[in-house]
């Protein structure tokens, strides 16, 4: 019959396991939201924060926080850089970029992506134009500060 499901206790093992990973990506999912929120109220950014994977029944958080400097040294170590980008369906769609560590872009850097095709910029821009998911390339955004909308500033300071 269409549409009716039986139970399989063949399948019962795959179900199992099904569910745990769907339960573990739950809580993950509700953690990192947690820490995401606690990020944007630290706004003056002096502390890093960083995930790292732990099993479900671990007794420790996914998460941890350092000061600044910590969190740099740990970028540096795990040859880690920062990366700024937009996605949409999972192809690279926007502009592109890499920091060093001394917030200066990093050689060929921005790149431009439209629908997952890289693009030079003046094809880009022309693009962008009419596509109102792909963000405007703005100069100033090569700067890895961020400054949030008055709006949002706003709230985040209550």
């Amino acid at each position: 019959m269409f549409g009716q499901q039986f139970y399989d206790s063949a399948n019962e093992q795959e179900l199992g396991k099904a569910m745990d990973a769907i339960w573990s990506n739950f809580f993950h999912f509700i953690e990192d939201f947690i820490m995401l929120a606690l990020h944007f109220r630290v706004v003056d950014d002096k502390f890093s924060m960083f995930r790292k994977e732990e099993p479900l029944t671990s007794t420790t958080s996914s998460w941890a926080v350092m000061t600044k400097a910590d969190g740099d040294a740990l970028l540096k170590k795990l040859g880690a850089t920062p990366v700024g980008g937009h996605w949409s369906l999972d192809d690279a769609h926007g502009v592109e970029r890499e920091w060093n560590e001394k917030g200066t872009l990093r050689p060929r850097f921005p790149k431009f992506y439209v629908r997952g095709r890289r693009v030079t910029r003046k094809v880009y821009e022309r693009e962008s134009v009419g596509d109102r998911s792909l963000p405007p390339y703005r100069i100033e955004d090569n700067q890895p500060q961020r400054d949030f909308p008055p709006v949002i500033a706003r709230r985040l300071a209550k």
